[in-house]
């Protein structure tokens, strides 16, 4: 099964040549985990590596572009190294200790850094780079006076000694706080009781596994005690046009619905796969609570901070003829069948809202800088990525003032308000 891993991200920015690939090096304890190079630029995109730092946890580290290159190239390689500060808890600032003597050397760069990972409510260390032949007290005096400007903890070493990545790793681990959050997943679930995933299948579902989503509210079921059943339904009967086949596959959910319904246990929440709405809608009686994985996963996703989608979602209604609407994912694969993203959701918008709407798709790593052509963005429920990259594309929407909702919500408004309301009423809490 797909397992979630919550991780910290550590941004390591600076000039070019600064070490920074030396850097990551250290963490790594390996000489050569990064390609290092005196030659500027040999850092051509951000590298992300994933590792186990001891006394830290898991942790992925982006190793960035110089902040200083010049040119178009150099422009777009600042633009993913601002992306990589926003998806990151901490950033290591590095700097090449000989400049602490140049009296010419205003550190500029450092500090507009410096302005933009306050701004985004980070935090950050400084490691100046202590090469071979350059200690001497001005170094130490400087280095501490320039740390105090900064307002934030330093620390002077040679990143190049892997014998020294005790101290960093020890100088990290006092200075960084990190508050690990925990949510519960469905605030309104009584001690016991059953709870019913309705997992459609179609040519586009894995073998054997379940999709991230699923596997993580089976597991934080099962940790609070809770028994999860688990059931496939036909979509293709359900919506078929001959009667006899809606009738049986409605007679097969609604026979295990009832059954669940009055067990010793009882029936206490129905999770769905969001595309399976218009017939879960119609089919639940209403006082049973019902939900999706989509939704599920955003209320963990950003630790039950569902206002700002919640809001997008009305605005809905604001979409008018020609506007141009960003359907988002966080993963990528070859698009099969009915595809949610490029086909469902389309589909459903042109027909609820406007039959000329636009739509522009963005799938994987990739996410525009340009949102602002965008009248609203739905995102998936991000599964396949962490919170922090999650949570800054909600950021840059927000600050932008651009609409930003999910699947799950989208396809419930657009089917009725009034299911919009219902499905979300389990993450409210009493």
């Amino acid at each position: 099964m797909a397992k979630f891993q919550d991780r910290i991200n550590i941004c390591i920015v600076g000039k070019t040549n600064a070490g920074k690939s030396s850097l990551l090096n250290l963490l790594s304890g390996q000489k050569d985990f990064a390609i290092v190079d005196s030659k500027p630029g040999t850092t051509a995109d951000t590298v992300v590596t994933l590792m186990e730092i001891h006394g830290i946890g898991p942790v992925k580290i982006f190793d960035t572009a110089g902040i200083d290159e010049q040119g178009e190239l150099g422009e777009k390689k600042r633009r993913k190294t601002f992306q990589a500060i926003d998806e990151s808890d901490l950033c290591l600032i590095t700097i090449d200790s000989c400049r602490l003597v140049d009296p010419n050397d205003n550190f500029f760069e450092e500090k507009q850094i410096d302005l933009y990972i306050s701004s985004k409510n980070k935090q950050e260390l400084i490691i100046f780079n202590l090469f071979d032949t350059n200690y001497s007290e001005e170094i130490s005096t400087k280095a501490k006076k320039l740390a105090e400007e900064f307002g934030i903890p330093y620390l002077l070493l040679n990143i190049a000694d892997l014998n020294n990545q005790f101290c960093l790793i020890q100088f990290i681990i006092d200075n960084f706080h990190y508050e690990k959050k925990s949510i519960d997943l469905f605030p309104n679930l009584k001690d016991k009781g059953l709870v019913l995933l309705n997992i459609p299948m179609d040519e586009e579902t894995p073998e054997l596994r379940l999709l991230r989503p699923q596997d993580m509210v089976v597991e934080r079921l099962l940790r609070n005690y809770l028994t999860p059943v688990l059931y496939r339904m036909n979509l293709k009967k359900a919506r078929s046009t001959d009667p006899n086949e809606v009738q049986s596959e409605h007679k097969r959910f609604t026979e295990l619905v009832n059954t669940l319904k009055s067990s010793s246990e009882g029936l206490q929440l129905i999770v769905t796969d969001s595309q399976a709405f218009d017939i879960i809608g119609k089919w639940v009686p209403d006082d049973i609570p019902v939900t999706s994985f989509s939704i599920a996963m955003t209320y963990f996703m950003t630790y039950g901070n569902l206002d700002y989608l919640v809001q997008s979602t009305y605005k809905l209604d604001d979409l008018k003829d020609g506007d141009l609407v960003l359907i988002a994912e966080s993963c990528n694969h070859n698009r099969q069948c009915d595809d949610i993203g490029t086909q469902q959701l389309p589909k459903l918008l042109k027909k609820k809202i406007s039959p000329n709407l636009k739509f522009e798709f963005a799938f994987g790593r990739t996410f525009p800088d340009d949102i602002e052509k965008y009248k609203l963005i739905v995102h998936c429920g991000s599964c396949m990525t962490d919170r922090q990259k999650y949570y800054s594309r909600i950021q840059k929407s927000k600050e932008k003032d651009i609409p930003f909702t999910n699947y799950g919500m989208t396809i419930s408004y657009c089917l009725n308000k009034e299911l919009f309301d219902r499905v979300l009423e389990p993450f409210k809490t009493i």
